[in-house]
């Protein structure tokens, strides 16, 4: 069957599913039989050149394929392409194109002696871990390639976002750069490999760390949402990792375990999932693998699977350079939901009979006998090999997907692994005998109604910064816990008169969706300007203020709204004009010069000059003021700001030549200073290759003061002193160092250069006391003052800082106010307040006092009424227990 064909078949199904109204099966199947050909024909008349184009990629000879090298080829190429990546780190540049071919020759160091290329490492660059010995065998080139080819043609239209969990060196990324629509999201924990795949694939989203803080950290975003899950995974027993997933119903031992199901969990329904995993996941008959199988096949359905040849005819490891691992290639559909039970269809692979079922997908022939052995760093009990030699992939023929199974869907919003009980407890006393839900959707509602009553008024303000808050709580409410109108509890509510509950309901129809007031932004008012048409600086400040943010294009687009007839090169004319400036990788950015000339201003600086803008540029050195070679004080060989050249050319010159010593290139490492190609440890034994001077300045660079050790000088006690030796030498050394560096004008230039860079070139901004709009604080509740606003605008400008008002000045409000007003601009979801317990509940009431629909949960505290004793009905509060 080719592939047009196999692929119209996978797509009868889905559209038998979804047959419009008036349209039966009846009729779908006598327009097929009469039209099969004709389809199958324009199918893959479409498929062609995407199958041409994968079919041309894949055509690589065995000894272009850098696993497939001799140990010595291969040591040689991974230094190679080492030290192209280390280059391309230190230079901030991409690669060319025959560095790209260096760097594809990685291979990584399975089955490689790292002893024996020890010396030859790029210096400041990660080494490989021994481990890397056992463990690091990257999926082979023709496999990644066999991979892309079979499943491209299955990938829907349109971008796909796809994710490799354990990236390693890219090979699954690589083997499908025929089809630059998948977007690629990689995760690699090895901070080698890491910089590997970086230096050579730039343009990735890249994740370094465990596939597990991914998760944790990205997997909410990506949930559902991933069309194609790649992985060649860890074989091995999880780390430390295993406990940074949040969800415990993933707390697999093996890692390949984890990253199939985790994997498998985060594609979005009829997404597609790749891995390449030990042999004994299929075949296996222990109650274990039966176990995860049964989880797995739940939730997805096992499209087809091949076990791939470990010994060539000859006796040698036929993909896998240095081991010969049983390995099999499993396709997986998501089924979007979970099956109550396993499907008949899938009895038999959940036995472990899938290649009795399939003896074609063995790609060679079995020796010995497969006991199903899941540690692929030993031999197999039994001898169990598959001999063969692995060219490509039989054409990928998927099994079926049974039509009539009942797919229990996943609440949207939840893990796949069910829901996740907190540990808080709701305090609003007007909610709180109700369920979490139920209090949840009743203040909701409360907000609903004040929402609409705003809209409805024709408010232009409030709506667009309210909406953002309600719109992801509404749909977070639906999504955790299903269609408002068939909960049971809230319908009864409703009905029994709670506003709160009757307004939830009236935000969804039916059938579970919001209504169109509330699925939808509103409009953001425009800004009104009444002012000449002429006053170009007067509209950019109007547009500024609104938006905090201006292009050349808006102003131009709000200008000629209004009217005016000016070219954009007249409005930046007379912006410039009046103190206005232009900054932005584009150049299109317009900002007021109190903005411009504060915060960070080298950047603005080196965008100024790259742009020619030479006046631009004095006005930012005016405001940077550098710093001139006499002002500087301390200047010594020992400080870190230095450049570390300057300070190699001081060495040189004073010891090195003057007494017929090798010059010495100093370079930092690990946090030490040291001559480049020697071991730090080793500089003590190097007594005859550098001048003794030269040694003891490492040291005193260093703080080391087993290599800074000068002679012993006799204190005034006539003992010998050595730490006083040591401060006379060190003061010799600074004197004469900062008489050599301002002996010429050079010299003097490269220190200034350093120094401001380092230490000016930071204006602290000031920000405006005017009114800060925060949606949801009570109209009639305390106000902020104008320092307080200041102080919350410089907190949220910069994403966090430190309010140190005195006592009484007001930080309580004016962090409440930061919370609120990050809240509606959507950057802070769930702020969580550390307060002393003696304070929990005035905090608690504050929060009330000016945001009273906010949910505020206490956690750690408990209130009580005290019902007897000199201080009876008064409230107070104890430490939870």
């Amino acid at each position: 069957m080719n592939s047009a064909a196999a692929l119209l078949d996978r797509i009868v199904p889905i559209v038998r599913a979804r047959l419009p109204a008036g349209v039966d099966t009846e009729y779908l199947d006598d327009f097929l039989d009469r039209n099969r050909p004709a389809l199958v024909a324009a199918i893959e008349a479409n498929l062609a050149p995407l199958l041409r184009r994968i079919e041309g990629a894949n055509q690589v000879p065995a000894e272009d394929l850098p696993e497939l090298w001799s140990a010595a080829q291969r040591t040689a190429a991974n230094v190679a392409a080492m030290t192209v990546a280390a280059a391309l780190a230190a230079q901030g540049r991409p690669a060319t194109a025959d560095e790209r071919r260096v760097l594809a020759g990685y291979s990584g160091w399975g089955g490689l002696s790292i002893r024996s290329a020890a010396g030859r490492f790029p210096p400041g660059f990660p080494v490989p871990e021994e481990r890397g010995l056992i463990h690091e065998f990257y999926t082979p080139t023709r496999v990644a390639r066999e991979i892309a080819r079979a499943v491209g043609p299955l990938l829907p239209p349109g971008e796909v976002h796809a994710l490799e969990p354990s990236a390693g060196i890219g090979r699954m990324v690589r083997a499908f750069e025929g089809l630059p629509r998948v977007s690629w999201h990689a995760v690699e924990w090895s901070d080698l490999s890491s910089r590997m795949l970086a230096a050579l694939r730039p343009d990735l989203d890249f994740f370094v760390g465990p596939f597990e803080r991914w998760v944790r950290e990205r997997g909410p975003a990506w949930q559902g949402r991933l069309q194609l899950v790649v992985s060649n995974p860890p074989y091995g027993i999880r780390g430390a990792s295993i406990a940074e997933d949040p969800d415990r119903a993933y707390r697999e031992k093996m890692a390949y375990h984890y990253f199939l199901r985790r994997g498998l969990d985060l594609l979005a329904p009829d997404g597609i999932g790749v891995f390449l995993v030990p042999g004994g996941f299929l075949t296996s008959r222990t109650t274990g693998f039966v176990a995860l199988r049964e989880k797995v096949l739940k939730r997805h359905h096992l499209a087809a699977a091949f076990r791939l040849p470990s010994m060539r005819p000859n006796g040698r490891e036929a993909i896998f350079p240095g081991a010969m691992l049983v390995t099999d290639l499993l396709f997986f559909r998501a089924r979007g939901g979970e099956l109550p039970e396993v499907d008949d269809a899938d009895r038999g692979i959940l036995a472990g009979h899938y290649f009795q079922e399939f003896p074609g997908h063995i790609l060679g022939r079995e020796v010995g006998r497969d006991g199903g052995e899941d540690d692929q760093t030993k031999a197999p009990r039994w001898g169990y090999q598959v001999m063969g030699e692995f060219t490509r992939l039989p054409e990928l023929v998927e099994r079926p997907v049974c039509a009539d199974c009942l797919v229990i869907a996943f609440p949207a919003g939840r893990s796949a692994s069910g829901p996740r009980i907190g540990v808080t407890r709701q305090t609003d006393a007007e909610v709180s005998h109700l369920s979490r839900e139920l209090a949840a959707a009743v203040t909701l509602g409360l907000r609903v109604d004040r929402y609409l009553a705003l809209v409805a008024a024709e408010n232009a303000d409030e709506p667009p910064m309210l909406w953002p808050e309600l719109f992801e709580a509404l749909s977070a409410w639906r999504k955790t816990h299903g269609n408002p109108h068939a909960h049971v509890e809230l319908v009864k509510l409703a009905r029994g008169g709670s506003t709160g509950a009757e307004r939830f309901l009236s935000a969804f129809d039916r059938a579970g969706g919001l209504i169109e007031g509330l699925r939808h932004a509103p409009p953001k008012p425009e800004p009104r300007y009444a002012g000449r048409i002429e006053d170009v600086p007067a509209q950019a400040e109007l547009l500024y203020r609104a938006n905090r943010a201006l292009t050349v294009a808006d102003l131009l687009a709000f200008h000629r709204s209004i009217g005016g007839r000016f070219e954009g090169a007249r409005l930046i004319t007379d912006l410039l004009d009046a103190g206005w400036f232009l900054d932005g990788d584009q150049w299109d950015q317009l900002v007021p010069g109190e903005v411009y000339l504060t915060g960070s201003l080298w950047p603005k600086y080196d965008r100024a000059k790259a742009r020619s803008a030479d006046e631009q540029a004095k006005k930012l050195l005016a405001a940077i003021a550098p710093a001139l070679f006499d002002d500087i004080e301390g200047v010594s060989a020992r400080q870190g700001w230095l450049p570390l050249d300057l300070v190699t050319e001081w060495i040189n010159e004073t010891w090195s030549r003057k007494y017929g010593f090798d010059d010495v290139e100093l370079v930092r490492a690990a946090g030490l200073v040291s001559p480049r190609g020697w071991a730090y440890e080793d500089l003590s034994k190097k007594e005859r290759e550098l001048h003794p001077e030269v040694l003891l300045l490492v040291g005193w660079m260093n703080h080391d003061k087993t290599l800074f050790s000068p002679p012993k000088k006799y204190d005034d006690e006539g003992e010998k002193d050595i730490d006083k030796a040591r401060m006379k030498k060190a003061a010799e050394w600074d004197a004469a160092f900062k008489g050599w560096v301002g002996a010429t004008p050079e010299r003097r230039a490269k220190i200034e250069h350093a120094y401001n860079r380092q230490f000016k070139g930071f204006v602290a901004p000031s920000y405006a006391a005017e009114a800060l709009p925060i949606a949801r604080w009570k109209k009639d509740g305390p106000r902020l003052h104008p320092h307080q606003v200041a102080g919350a605008r410089r907190v949220l400008a910069n994403r966090g800082g430190l309010l140190a008002f005195d006592v009484g000045v007001g930080k309580t409000y004016t962090g409440i106010g930061v919370i609120a007003r990050a809240r509606q601009e959507g950057w802070c979801k769930r702020p969580v307040v550390l307060v002393p317990n003696s304070i929990v509940w005035k905090w608690e009431a504050d929060f009330r006092r000016v945001l009273p629909d906010y949910r505020v949960a206490v956690v750690g505290s408990k209130r009580k009424t005290i019902s007897r004793g000199p201080r009876k009905g008064l409230a107070c509060c104890w430490p939870a227990i």
